[in-house]
């Protein structure tokens, strides 16, 4: 008797109180970055969802779902309710079917093309074309903090040419690459080199098929690492860093050193209601607070040295 194939990841599912949902946000999307599922009594499959309340999937690796499970119980009662998680394994070939079902096309900003390669066509009209294949959902430009970086790197982009200041010139550093969409956009606007880190084992193996299938592994070092000070003392042109908030506050010295004079930092994962309390720590880190731009509850904040 053939034994089955271990699953792909597990499937996290609970349901809250839609008006809690803001309190778990981060410690869903720190569990699952960019696999987070979110339904509702309007959506396709949430119809047995409550009037007011919300069906929150996470997807995580197998060894870790005894952990996450307990941390969003957690998260939970800290935010005043008590929630029942259920557990289900999905495989791989589930996974994928799901996912080419419903991933479609994403256009940012009106000029970059976030899509899966069964999906992918010839760029036009200018537009610039990132291919990701989602692999285990390690962040496929759906999420509004991701979005909201894409505009911030387009105008810092912008920013430079005005001034004719060549872009091939810039050095970018993307902390918490996921799946590389930050740091692909940036070789494709011409960046001549671009180092992405990532702590999640599994998300360094997607990040580096998509650089593959971006044409552009000969110009961004990707390096499994949580430590900005493992990366030396270089300072970089443009720092981006689309994490969570709390993480962010812990990185705060280490991104500063790495921006160089005249560089720019670019962060998000951040809640609105986050977003002073960042900005205040990074000014005091010898900053400038340059611009905030919001979509929904998210906020990206951009600083300048």
């Amino acid at each position: 008797m053939t034994a089955a194939p271990p699953p792909a990841c597990i499937a996290l599912r609970t349901a809250v109180p839609a008006a809690l949902a803001d309190e778990l946000a981060p410690t869903l999307w720190l569990l699952s970055p960019n696999g987070v599922q979110i339904e509702d009594a309007m959506c396709l499959g949430g119809g047995d969802v409550a009037a007011g309340w919300l069906r929150v999937i996470a997807y995580v690796a197998p060894g870790e779902a005894e952990e996450a499970a307990a941390a969003i119980t957690s998260a939970a009662r800290d935010a005043g309710v008590a929630v029942e998680v259920e557990r289900q394994a999905i495989a791989d070939e589930d996974w994928n079917r799901v996912w080419k079902q419903h991933f479609r096309p994403l256009v940012v900003a009106g000029r970059v093309r976030v899509e899966p390669p069964w999906l992918a066509e010839p760029e036009a009209n200018g537009s610039l074309r990132i291919i990701v294949d989602p692999g285990m959902a390690f962040g496929t430009g759906t999420h509004e903090t991701t979005q909201l970086c894409i505009a911030a790197i387009l105008a810092w982009a912008d920013s430079a040419a005005a001034t004719d200041r060549a872009i091939g010139g810039r050095t970018v550093l993307d902390v918490g690459t996921g799946s590389a969409i930050l740091a692909i956009l940036a070789a494709r606007l011409g960046v001549r080199q671009v180092v992405a880190t990532e702590i999640d084992r599994a998300a360094v193996d997607s990040a580096a098929l998509n650089l593959r299938l971006n044409g552009v592994a000969d110009r961004v070092t990707l390096v499994h690492t949580g430590d900005l000070g493992s990366l030396g003392a270089a300072r970089h042109d443009l720092v981006v860093a689309n994490i969570l908030a709390p993480v962010i506050d812990a990185l705060c010295d280490g991104l500063c050193a790495r921006v160089a004079d005249g560089g720019r930092l670019i962060l998000s994962g951040i809640l609105v209601r986050q977003a002073d309390a960042i900005t205040a720590r990074f000014t005091a880190g010898g900053l400038r607070w340059r611009a905030t731009d919001r979509r929904g509850d998210w906020a990206a904040i951009a600083l300048d040295r």
